[in-house]
């Protein structure tokens, strides 16, 4: 398969834009933001041959890249490991259940902004969408601007959530070093008969040492703890 934009990287030949009045190649022609920079390498999926080309190229005329179109639900997750896109574009009449399916595969396997065309506007359809793990859901529409538009705010609703992941994530493991230097402390306090500040500060000095977190350092005297504990209780 041929890609309208496939040239940039050698990836093929180009090929001519379907052809389409001014008025509309005027729309498509937009200003690239900084959302998604020039180059941006999408993959495509649609159904329908004849929208999966129009989609290409409003996306290519866009600046960006399609990495790969394809047609078949079933190919989805195959076709995100062999391209490496960085972004996901999707174009159906209605997000049907195994589609959501297939979204909701990709998002806990990959993660990449997704956006989805439709034409089914029910809040409910928007609703099972989001919940899959869709980005930003679009109602068809086609235009350049349109397309233009939806990846950027794919993009953007993709970056906070990352965000707000990365900071709970962050914050649940501080909360999990924080029970383990703990614990540790605990530990040398009873087998030393040290006060709390003296105990911590072997645990930093150990770290230090040994150019390793804290956490990592309590780990270790947890572990060994609980070996111990272990061969007295056998």
């Amino acid at each position: 398969m041929c890609f309208c934009c496939s040239d940039r990287r050698g990836r093929g030949k180009s090929r001519k834009p379907i052809a389409r009045t001014n008025a509309k190649r005027d729309d498509a022609r937009v200003h690239v933001s900084l959302n998604m920079p020039s180059g941006t390498r999408l993959l495509l999926f649609d159904e329908k041959s004849k929208r999966r080309s129009l989609f290409e190229t409003f996306l290519c005329e866009s600046g960006f890249e399609v990495a790969a179109g394809i047609g078949a639900i079933a190919k989805l997750g195959y076709a995100v490991r062999q391209h490496e896109p960085d972004a996901i574009v999707i174009s159906t009449d209605k997000p049907t259940k195994r589609l959501l399916t297939q979204i909701d595969d990709l998002k806990r396997m990959v993660r990449l902004p997704i956006v989805l065309f439709s034409e089914d506007d029910a809040p409910e359809t928007m609703q099972r969408a989001i919940a899959a793990g869709v980005n930003a859901f679009i109602v068809l529409g086609l235009s350049g601007r349109r397309v233009r538009t939806a990846l950027d705010l794919a993009f953007i609703n993709f970056r906070q959530a990352e965000r707000r992941r990365d900071k709970a994530a962050a914050a649940e493991a501080a909360l999990r070093d924080r029970a383990l230097i703990e614990r540790a402390r605990d530990i040398l306090m009873k087998q030393r008969q040290i006060d709390e500040n003296t105990a911590y500060a072997l645990l930093r000095d150990r770290a230090v040492q040994q150019g390793v977190r804290i956490a990592d350092v309590a780990r270790v005297i947890i572990d060994a703890s609980d070996m111990l504990t272990e061969a007295s209780d056998g």
